[in-house]
């Protein structure tokens, strides 16, 4: 077994040369992780007026997305999937659950 030279042919150190294809990678790994963000962010559904994602009805009444999340899988509000799966929740039903006092 013959033992790999240190500069490979090319004058350089291998570890600079690795450093080097490493910082390489590392740039292009964060530009494509970006683009995937963006695109993803992109593809989500609009929420129709009236309408809030988990996101926006946890901020509306005032608990944390785990807690509402909880709430709609035990059934204990009223909640919609869309076409892709998504949770959204109606203004005027999430008004009714706050003044009922049903909130947790």
């Amino acid at each position: 077994m013959s033992a790999v030279p240190d500069n490979c042919g090319s004058g350089r150190p291998i570890r600079s040369v690795d450093s080097t294809l490493l910082e390489l990678f590392r740039g292009e790994l964060r530009s494509a992780v970006r683009d995937e963000v963006r695109a993803a962010l992109d593809s989500r559904e609009p929420v129709p007026q009236g309408w809030m994602d988990v996101a926006r009805a946890a901020e509306y009444l005032s608990m944390p997305e785990g807690a509402l999340r909880s709430t709609y899988q035990r059934g204990q509000i009223p909640f919609h999937r869309t076409a892709t799966g998504g949770i959204r929740f109606r203004r005027d039903e999430l008004d009714a659950f706050a003044t009922a006092g049903d909130q947790i």
